[in-house]
C-alpha cells in the first residue's frame, strides 16, 4: 500500500533502516485492517428472510423497496461490498466518491463478481467542492426522492461526505461555498467548527437529508473520522439532529477573522437565519429521527489498535494516545516528550486530528508538520516518527504523509535545509520532497483519521 517502500526504508543510516521498515509496516497493516469492505462484512449479512444492518434486524417480507446512497471517500467500496450481499434485493442507488477514486476502487474489489450493478457511482471535488458536487448531490437526491414509506434507504456515510454532498442553500452560489470552504480549512477551525458553518449553507447537511428521505426508514451506516465519533459533525452530519445553530456558525466565522472575508450571500443567508427568517436544521426531539437509525461500523480507534497489534508483533512495546487534536507542531513536541519517557523499545500510537493554522506561503498538511516538527528535536537520537493521513491524502498535498528519524538533521543539513525555516513557512511538503521521505499511498479508500508513530529503539 506504501508505493515508496522501499525508498523511505534506504533512505537513512543503517542504524535506523530496521525501525523505519518496522514503522512502515505497521502504518500498512493499520490500513489493511480498516479498509471499508470489512466493516461492511462485519455490519451487513442475511440470515433467511431477516437482514441485519449491525444491531438492527429487519424482516425483509415487510420491507418495500431498497435503495444505497452514499458519500465520502469509503462510500464506494462500501458500496460495492454492500452490493455483492444484497444483490437483486436492490431497487437502486447512487453513491459520490471523490473524484479520480474510481480507479482505486476499482483495485481494491478486483477478482470479485456482482450479481446486479445497481448502484452508480459518481465523483465529487474534495475538500473543496465544485459544480460536479452539486450536480452528483441532486442525482442522489432523485434516487431518495423515489423512496416512499415502506421503502428502506441505505445510507453509507464517511469522511470527505461533507464536501462531496454539496447542495447550497437558495441565493449561494458554489463558488460562494468553495471560497468559504478554503477559508475555514486554512484557518485552523476544528472540523466541528467548520461544520456548523458548513450545515447552514446547505439544504442536506445538518439532519436535513433524513428529512428529505421521510418517510421511508433510513439506515445509516457510518465510518468515523472524527475525534469523539459525533453523528453531529461527521460528514456534517445529514442524517443526525443538529446541535449547532446559525448563531453559532457566525460566530466560527467571527472568532477567525473571517467574517468580513467570506462573500456577502454567506452573510446575508447566517444572518437571515440567526433573525428566524430561514428555518433552523432539525434537532434533537424532532419526528423525522423516528423513523432514522444511525450506527458507525469503523473508526479511528480500530485502525490504533491494529498499529498496536503490529506493533507487538514487531517486539515493541505499545502506548496508544487516543483523539489527540490541536496544533499539529505542538501535538508533536508533546507527544515526543512522552514518548521520551517510555522504556524501550516502544511504540507510541497516536490517533485523531491536528490542525495547522496557515500563516506561511508554502503547502504541506497537518501530518507531514507534524513530523518537521520533530526532526531538529530527535537529531542523534533512536527515534524513528511517522505520521499520515488514514485516506492517504494530507491537507492539500498527494501524499499521504511524513517520515523521519534521528538521522534526518545531518541530511537535511548536507543539503542546505533549515526544517525551522520550512516550518515557519508551513512548507512541510518541500522540505521532505527534496530528500524523498514523503510517505505515497495514492487515496487508500478509506478514512478514519490520522495515524502518528514514535518508535524509540
Amino acid at each position: 500500500m506504501i508505493q515508496n517502500k522501499k525508498g523511505l526504508i534506504s533512505n537513512s543510516g543503517a542504524d535506523f533502516k530496521k525501525a523505519r521498515a518496522d514503522a512502515l509496516d505497521i502504518l500498512e497493516y493499520a490500513l489493511e485492517r480498516v479498509q471499508p469492505r470489512f466493516a461492511i462484512q462485519r455490519a451487513v449479512r442475511i440470515e433467511g428472510e431477516t437482514l441485519w444492518l449491525d444491531e438492527l434486524s429487519i424482516d425483509l417480507n415487510g420491507v418495500g423497496r431498497i435503495f444505497i446512497i452514499g458519500f465520502g471517500k469509503a462510500s464506494g467500496q462500501m458500496a460495492t461490498e454492500l452490493e455483492r450481499v444484497l444483490n437483486d434485493r436492490i431497487s437502486g442507488g447512487v453513491v459520490i466518491v471523490k473524484h479520480g477514486s474510481t480507479k482505486v476502487l476499482a483495485q481494491r474489489v478486483e477478482n470479485r463478481t456482482f450479481c446486479s450493478r445497481k448502484v452508480k457511482i459518481m465523483t465529487g471535488q474534495h475538500p473543496v467542492p465544485t459544480v460536479e458536487n452539486v450536480k452528483a448531490t441532486e442525482c442522489l437526491l432523485k434516487m431518495v426522492d423515489k423512496a416512499g414509506a415502506g421503502d428502506i434507504i441505505i445510507c453509507l456515510i464517511s469522511g470527505g461526505g461533507s464536501a462531496l454532498l454539496t447542495l447550497p442553500k437558495q441565493g449561494i452560489s458554489i463558488k460562494d461555498i468553495s471560497r468559504t470552504s478554503e477559508l475555514l480549512i486554512t484557518s485552523g477551525a476544528s472540523i466541528d467548527e467548520i461544520n456548523a458553518v458548513r450545515k447552514h449553507l446547505s439544504q442536506v447537511k445538518g439532519g436535513q437529508l433524513a428529512a428529505r428521505t421521510h418517510p421511508a426508514r433510513l439506515v445509516s451506516l457510518i465510518i468515523s473520522d472524527v475525534v469523539g465519533d459525533r453523528l453531529d459533525v461527521i460528514a456534517s452530519g445529514p442524517t443526525a439532529p443538529d446541535m449547532s445553530t446559525y448563531s453559532d456558525a457566525i460566530g466560527v466565522l467571527q472568532k477567525y477573522g473571517l467574517w468580513m472575508r467570506v462573500p456577502s450571500s454567506v452573510r446575508m443567508t447566517l444572518e437571515d437565519g440567526k433573525r428566524g427568517h430561514l428555518p433552523e436544521t432539525p434537532k434533537d426531539g424532532d419526528l423525522i429521527f423516528e423513523s432514522v437509525y444511525n450506527r458507525i461500523i469503523l473508526n479511528n480507534q480500530v485502525m490504533l489498535l491494529a498499529a498496536a497489534e503490529k506493533a507487538v508483533e514487531e517486539g515493541y512495546s505499545p502506548h496508544i494516545v487516543q483523539d489527540a487534536t490541536g496544533e499539529s507542531r505542538a501535538e508533536a513536541l508533546k507527544q515526543l516528550k512522552d514518548a521520551l519517557r517510555l522504556k524501550t523499545p516502544s511504540c507510541l500510537i497516536s490517533g485523531g486530528e491536528t490542525t495547522v493554522k496557515v500563516t506561511g506561503s508554502g503547502k504541506g498538511g497537518p501530518n507531514q508538520e507534524f513530523v518537521l516538527a520533530c526532526v531538529e528535536e530527535i537529531a542523534g537520537k533512536r527515534i524513528v516518527v511517522a505520521a499520515i493521513d488514514s485516506d492517504g491524502i494530507d491537507g492539500f498535498t498527494d501524499t499521504a504523509g511524513a517520515v523521519a528519524d534521528g538521522n534526518s538533521l545531518r541530511r537535511a543539513m548536507k543539503l542546505g535545509l533549515s526544517p525551522a525555516k520550512f516550518l515557519e513557512d508551513n512548507d512541510s511538503y518541500n522540505f521532505f520532497k527534496k530528500y524523498g521521505d514523503l510517505v505515497m499511498t495514492g487515496q487508500t479508500g478509506t478514512n478514519v483519521n490520522d495515524l502518528r508513530l514514535f518508535l524509540c529503539f
